[in-house]
């Protein structure tokens, strides 16, 4: 471990254990590994370093390390000014607010401490010069930094800016917070505190959160108990808004990615889904309104989706890349539609359900501890009609987070590969999830559902969200090749007589 020979040297404190109730939550044993914004917490606090033009932050990730570090900064160049950095410490805004922050603090001088707000013990930034840094490195290491602070009070100045913006993670409220939005918020929506532990999500689309909505007024009672209730409506005419209560409970897509689930949990989990599956009301129809409920969904969808990704500027850099990865998007697409064509008599397309209209995992609440479930963002309505949808349709929601992997890829857990052949080829962080599918396959075959269509109708949403994450063109090649995927597996299962 090295040290800068001047300037702000950043100590980042990853030697904590999180709370255990963080610790059921993600899997993760340390801040610095959490994931957030498609990055861990410690590599965004290493590359708003380099934004910053500061030497990379040193990680101290045991006692050990903090012992040593307190050696070293003894013997540091008198010029050298240290930030002590707990991993427990997070932006409430985007990276760039932390790239501020460094820059800011970069130019700071004196021996400065910035208290950050607590339900737990006291934390905070502190900035020492090179003659206080081996006693506050020492403090950090033995937990006793507010007494090192409060007993060195003459050599610490008031710092210009009281408030940096940092929340602490070990606060549960703060913690559930700051990864509400983690994986996938529309840019027009936001998410923020509302009064007696609620939550506001606002939007531009009026139109759009309104259906949202409506969607739970016209939710039958006896499905109301899986959903999150929203109350108090308001539109000004710009934006429109409504509460909920503020569950201190991580999403699944969280939980998913972290790998917090053993199979005994992911199979009570299956269980509390699939009994909201299997509860939803439906309605006989006939099989022409069946089957163009089906169109709409896993075909016409499908062909909408990509004219307009064709359509948007940052298409014509991604078009080569696709054609290297799937042979373009247009024949990606229909190879799909001619699976889909071929498998379309195979849908029962004889009743329509009540469904949630977006049923991935980062729209379901969940704890392990109590297995208490909430759906939170369902798709707008604006009749109870329109409550109705293709049975299928939330199981593929479903198998595309457990069995496609969408949340690795969403959440930037995965690499596209140039190969030898020079062909592109997805690898995502999932590790070994071969259990959680197969949980997942015996649920559906017990509830009815048939595995390749449910596969079929998966692979229709990787092509067709494409234009909807071009903020992140990477994504798409992985959403491709995912597809790409499903329909080589559907290829060997109905010619190859082997199950999906």
């Amino acid at each position: 471990m090295g040290l800068t020979a001047m300037g702000l040297t950043i100590l980042f404190d990853d030697s904590r254990r999180v709370p255990d109730d963080i610790l059921g939550m993600t899997g993760v044993g340390s801040f610095g590994g959490l994931i957030h914004g498609r990055r861990t917490l410690l590599r965004h606090v290493q590359e708003a370093a380099q934004e910053a033009g500061l030497a990379p932050p040193v990680v101290l990730s045991s006692r050990a390390a903090l012992d040593e570090a307190a050696e070293r900064a003894a013997t540091a160049p008198a010029s050298t000014q240290f930030l002590l950095f707990p991993a427990n410490l997070a932006a409430a805004g985007p990276r760039e607010h932390l790239t501020r922050m460094l820059k800011t603090l970069a130019q700071a001088s004196g021996n400065q401490a910035w208290p950050v707000r607590s339900a737990t013990d006291w934390t905070g930034l502190v900035l020492v010069e090179q003659r206080l840094a081996e006693g506050a490195v020492t403090a950090m290491a033995q937990g006793r930094l507010r007494e090192f602070v409060a007993r060195r009070r003459k050599d610490f100045t008031q710092p210009d800016q009281a408030d940096l913006g940092l929340i602490d993670l070990r606060d549960p409220a703060q913690f559930v917070g700051f990864l509400a939005n983690n994986f996938d918020a529309r840019h027009f929506n936001s998410i923020s505190d509302g009064p007696d532990y609620t939550l506001v999500k606002r939007s531009r689309d009026r139109a759009k959160l309104r259906r949202e909505f409506d969607y739970y007024t016209l939710l039958p009672a006896e499905q109301r108990i899986f959903f999150v209730q929203p109350f108090d409506f308001q539109d000004d005419g710009d934006t429109a808004s409504y509460r909920m209560e503020r569950l201190l409970i991580a999403d699944m897509g969280i939980q998913w990615v972290h790998g917090t689930m053993t199979p005994a949990e992911f199979g009570l989990f299956l269980d509390r889904v699939f009994s909201y599956v299997t509860q939803r009301p439906a309605r006989r129809v006939g099989r022409p309104e069946g089957r163009a409920v089906m169109d709409r969904l896993y075909r016409d969808k499908v062909v909408e989706r990509v004219a307009l990704l064709k359509s948007l500027p940052a298409y014509g850099d991604l078009a080569p890349l696709l054609a290297r990865a799937v042979g373009g998007i247009d024949a990606l697409m229909d190879r799909y539609l001619a699976a889909y064509e071929s498998l379309r008599d195979r849908f029962p397309a004889d009743r329509l359900v009540v469904g949630h209209g977006d049923l991935c995992f980062s729209n379901i609440l969940y704890s392990k501890t109590t297995q208490l479930l909430r759906f939170i963002d369902p798709r707008g309505v604006e009749s109870a009609d329109e409550l109705h949808t293709d049975p299928y349709y939330d199981l593929a929601k479903l198998s595309h987070s457990i069995l496609g992997g969408y949340d690795f890829i969403n959440s930037g857990q995965y690499e596209v590969a140039l190969g030898a052949d020079l062909g592109l080829t997805l690898a995502s962080n999932a590790g070994e999830r071969g259990w959680a599918q197969a949980l997942f396959r015996e649920r559906l075959a017990q509830a009815g559902f048939d595995p390749l269509l449910v596969r079929l109708c998966e692979a229709s949403l990787f092509i067709s969200m494409a234009p909807l994450h071009i903020d992140v063109p990477k994504k798409i090649l992985g959403f491709a090749l995912t597809a790409r995927a499903i329909l080589d597996e559907i290829d060997q299962a109905r010619h190859g007589g082997k199950g999906a």
